[in-house]
């Protein structure tokens, strides 16, 4: 009697949807969405503030540990007030993971000239991704670390 429950058990679950199990996004194919507004003080006065408005994403095959991402501009005052020196980034970046870390990596950016290193392209670490095959739904998260400040990147995407 239990071998058949148990033959029971197994069936149901071959033939169930899979509920709860976490599936990777598809690759290739661009999400569209939002990232939510940010504005980060940092312990020694710098800020950075990022604006929420509409984003893309998408995972790349080619090279495998690569993730393609448009922010909004991101601005960065090392003084805490814009004047007499900001930095802004944004548009289209890369994320490229570190293959000892798959949460943490580099983020590049477009140059911009005159911002100093470490801000065109910067550090992250934290990185999660959620997404729900059943909606379509892809939560993305992370944190870039600026040489000033840093920012936490929350973003919601549908394909």
């Amino acid at each position: 009697m239990r071998n058949r429950f148990a033959a029971l058990a197994v069936l149901a679950g071959i033939f169930s949807p899979n509920i709860g199990v976490a599936a990777a996004p598809p690759v290739n194919v661009l999400f569209a969405g939002t990232v939510e507004r940010q504005f980060t003080p940092s312990a020694t006065s710098a800020i950075c503030v990022m604006d929420g408005t509409q984003s893309t994403f998408m995972r790349k095959t080619t090279p495998a540990v690569a993730k393609l991402i448009s922010l909004p501009d991101i601005l960065i005052a090392p003084s805490g007030s814009v004047g007499p020196v900001y930095y802004t980034v944004g548009g289209q970046a890369r994320l490229t993971f570190n293959p000892n870390n798959p949460i943490a990596g580099k983020i590049a950016f477009l140059p911009v000239a005159g911002n100093p290193a470490g801000v065109n392209t910067a550090g992250f670490n934290k990185y999660k991704e959620d997404y729900d095959t059943a909606t379509g739904t892809l939560v993305v998260s992370f944190t870039i670390h600026f040489p000033d400040c840093d920012i936490l990147v929350s973003a919601t995407y549908r394909n």
